[in-house]
């Protein structure tokens, strides 16, 4: 199994409701004994069992009342350390697919001619 979110290979996970066995099954594979689930809670209950809970994100701030109405929690917005370097450049726009991939040509073109060996 891959992990849908990082892309890696997911060790010792099973897909739930049958769908293991059934792939198992199909790839002719021995089926392996199925786990059984004791209880289930929420996250968010099972997030409220902690004394503190801390965070640090770059996108909370949209899902502020949120955070407040499930967890119970308020935000603090830390500044920035330094300014940010980012470079907000204009969007290119291309009339058809030839005119963007030669642009993409070129622009491959000038990137590599300033590497040095």
């Amino acid at each position: 199994m891959v992990d849908e979110f990082t892309g890696r290979v997911a060790e010792n996970r099973h897909w739930p409701d049958g769908v293991q066995a059934a792939l198992e099954c199909k790839e002719g594979l021995e089926i392996q004994s199925k786990g059984r689930i004791m209880t289930q809670i929420s996250l968010q209950h099972f997030i409220k069992q902690y004394e503190n809970l801390a965070g640090m994100t770059g996108t909370a701030v949209d899902s502020a009342d949120e955070f407040y109405e499930v967890y119970d929690m308020d935000l603090v917005i830390i500044p920035a350390n330094v300014k940010s370097q980012r470079i907000d450049c204009p969007p290119y726009v291309f009339t058809h697919k030839e005119a963007k991939y030669k642009a993409l040509v070129e622009e491959i073109k000038r990137v590599h001619s300033t590497y040095r060996h």
